[in-house]
């Protein structure tokens, strides 16, 4: 009887492992074929990750991303020819949409403070103008030097006005 225990509990015990090695390989065929894994640092020094965070909030960028772009351009750095980094362009096509948005939104602006400049209207409504071109501005730092000097030609002009 103690043999048939034995038997018993070792046909139970190839079963699990069986089992467990079975959805292992489950497992392992659905993530393969994602080509995202999740990943967790540990002991990253304060300073490094403050200055990393305002970098990244002064480009406009989420920290996910930044931590993607950081990992892409130290990868094209120093992997070599046999890594292929193509995932870096997502967050170029962000970056771009946005400022193409806000650039966008401040030519508007601009358009709305030389109209309001010739209707000599009141200088609280050119102010607000101003302050949205300014936040706007905050949002993408890197606008098109085009656009920045006709900025700084309309403000010039609004500013000789007052």
């Amino acid at each position: 009887m103690n043999n048939e225990i034995m038997h018993n509990h070792k046909i139970i015990k190839n079963n699990a492992e069986n089992k467990s090695v079975s959805q292992l390989s489950q497992f392992s065929q659905l993530t393969q074929h994602r080509s995202v894994k999740s990943y967790y640092i540990r002991d990253i020094p304060s300073d490094l990750w403050l200055g990393f965070t305002i970098a990244a909030k002064k480009q406009g960028l989420t920290i996910h991303d930044a931590v993607l772009q950081a990992l892409a351009e130290y990868a094209d750095r120093y992997g070599g020819d046999l890594v292929n980094v193509n995932f870096a362009t997502t967050i170029q096509v962000k970056r771009d949409l946005l400022q193409f948005a806000v650039e966008e939104e401040v030519r508007l602006l601009l358009c709305s403070l030389k109209r309001a400049h010739k209707r000599n209207a009141p200088k609280t409504h050119i102010d607000e103008l101003k302050l949205k071109i300014i936040n706007n501005i905050k949002k993408c730092p890197f606008l098109n030097p085009d656009l920045a000097e006709e900025i700084r030609r309309v403000f010039r002009l609004v500013a000789d006005k007052i």
